[in-house]
């Protein structure tokens, strides 16, 4: 059993002892993707984070496994056909719930109070608003929606929901994709990007957006550029605020950031806490010893 990990990780001694249990190890940092797609194949399981599988995958043996550090795996374009080749991927499921909403209520706290607007400076004209009675529509009701849900709840804040599916959720209501644009102070996004959520929010429904209203969320690539770029240009909205703003490749345009005013953007790290770290970690490391010993979790395709 040789089990490859392909980028520098924070893995502990003990994580890594646990392992080793089950087969030899390899640690790498530094790799290039070329040189991962040399060396992937030699292993009955790798460990990858930011390296993308799908140029190696359907070269690895039947039976291989890609242990994903992260939740999402939508950039694997072949992942069907190597599950159907019986060569599988585990992704790691909510690991950072806590992390991501937390950071959701930070941006949205920043801009309600006029945190980020007035940071460092001596304005004091600039006025908020408080949560408690605002309409705050969630897009994406799965474990860090439902967590945001509770927190804005908490707040005393009235909660409504579109998903595909509807959730039942006792503390949101349901409503279409439209009812929620324009009945929302707050939009929150915190669905997965993939084939039928992106770019859902687009310039055929954005002008449905209720005046004034802020747009948080832990996802690139649900609104469209475009979308956003109109908003901000006929003042639509009170803010932008969204995390993951250079994740798949995605960028954020000149022109959408010349709204230095409305729009503050983080680097992809709502998810990264410590406590989170370890978790991931720890499930990666489950995923790949449960995989071996037949009792397979996470399994993703």
């Amino acid at each position: 059993m040789k089990i490859g990990i392909l980028e520098k990780t924070n893995f502990s001694e003990e994580q890594i002892s646990r392992l080793r249990k089950i087969g030899e190890v390899d640690l790498y940092e530094g790799l290039s993707q070329d040189e991962a797609n040399k060396i992937a194949i030699n292993y009955n399981a790798v460990i990858v984070n930011w390296l993308d599988p799908t140029p190696f995958i359907m070269n690895m043996k039947p039976g291989s496994l890609i242990a994903l550090l992260s939740t999402g795996y939508g950039w694997i374009t072949n992942i069907k056909e190597a599950y159907e080749k019986k060569i599988y991927v585990t992704n790691i499921p909510n690991y950072s719930t806590e992390a991501v909403a937390e950071h959701l209520l930070g941006m949205l706290l920043g801009v309600s109070k006029n945190i980020f607007s007035t940071l460092n400076t001596t304005d004091n004209n600039a006025v908020g608003f408080e949560l408690k009675n605002k309409v705050v529509g969630i897009i994406g009701l799965g474990s860090i929606g439902s967590r945001f849900a509770e927190i804005m709840n908490f707040f005393e804040a009235k909660v409504i929901t579109y998903n595909r599916t509807k959730k039942n959720n006792p503390i949101a209501k349901d409503v279409t994709l439209n009812e929620l644009l324009k009945q929302s102070d707050v939009i929150c996004i915190s669905c997965s990007v993939n084939d039928t959520s992106k770019n859902i929010i687009n310039l055929a429904n954005v002008k449905n957006i209720k005046k004034g209203a802020i747009i948080i969320g832990s996802t690139w690539g649900i609104i469209e550029n475009d979308a956003i770029l109109f908003v901000l240009k006929n003042n639509i909205v009170r803010a932008v605020s969204l995390d993951a703003a250079v994740e798949g490749g995605n960028s954020v345009e000149e022109e959408i950031k010349e709204y230095r005013d409305k729009v503050y953007f983080t680097p992809h790290i709502a998810y990264n806490t410590f406590e989170s770290e370890k978790r991931q970690l720890d499930i990666c490391i489950n995923n790949i010893i449960n995989y071996f010993k037949g009792t397979p979790q996470n399994i993703v395709f």
